[in-house]
This record gives structure tokens, sequence and C-alpha cells, in this order.
């Protein structure tokens, strides 16, 4: 009888940790349809997210065509001013030199980033 105590408990007390988890964690909203470009990666740093998009049609590097920002808190999309920066695609795609990106925080004040490195993700079309 005991042991099937603890088996309940815990089973409950398993079940109830796992829930809250979930709750919390709140999933980065797809941004493939606000993209008319190609996808071909993102980075995460502390608070944000960023999806980077070129055109395709040009030759290595390519020009960063559009780049989104979003709370890694809970996916809201944040206003981006400006980008500047290539890709060079490839099996792994990279951040040629660096990328800068201005953008507006969720709290309304502008945000400079100087990213550089790999990009998560692959390349999605148009």
């Amino acid at each position: 009888m005991k042991r099937l105590s603890l088996i309940l408990i815990t089973a409950f007390a398993a079940t109830f940790a796992f829930s809250t988890v979930n709750a919390a964690v709140k999933p980065v909203k797809n941004v493939v349809k606000q993209l008319t470009n190609t996808i071909v990666g993102y980075q995460i740093d502390g608070n944000y997210v960023y999806t980077f998009s070129i055109d395709a049609s040009t030759g290595n590097p390519h020009p960063i065509a559009a780049v989104t920002v979003q709370l890694l808190s809970n996916g809201d999309l944040l206003d981006v001013i400006s980008f500047s920066g290539a890709i060079n695609v490839g099996i792994h795609s990279i951040i040629s030199g660096t990328a800068n990106l201005s953008f507006f925080n969720e709290n309304g004040i502008q945000v400079d980033k100087v990213l550089s490195g790999s990009l998560l993700g692959g390349v999605v079309g148009k």
C-alpha cells in the first residue's frame, strides 16, 4: 500500500511539474509567411531571435534582404529600423563579416546590434 501511494504521489508531482513547465514556455511565432525572400537561418541571443532572409538570385555572399526580430520570451515581432550585411550560403550559412541591425525593443527604445558568425536553421524558399 505504501508503494502504491508513493507511485501515485510521484506520478501526480511529475504531471504537475511538466504541466507548469509547458505553460511557461511560449513558442516563437512562425515568420515564414512574413518574409518574401529566401530565409537562410536565425541567431538567438539572450532576449531576441533574429531571422535572416536573402535574395537568392544574387551571388555569394548574398546581401541581406530582410531581417525579423522577435522577443524570445513570447515571440512578438519588433519593428526593425535598418539592417546591412551579407550572408555566405552553403552547407552552413554564415554572416559575412558582420551584420548591423537597429530595431525598437518592447519598450520602444532603439537597440543597435552587431551580429556575426553562423546561422542556425536552414534555407526556406519563397
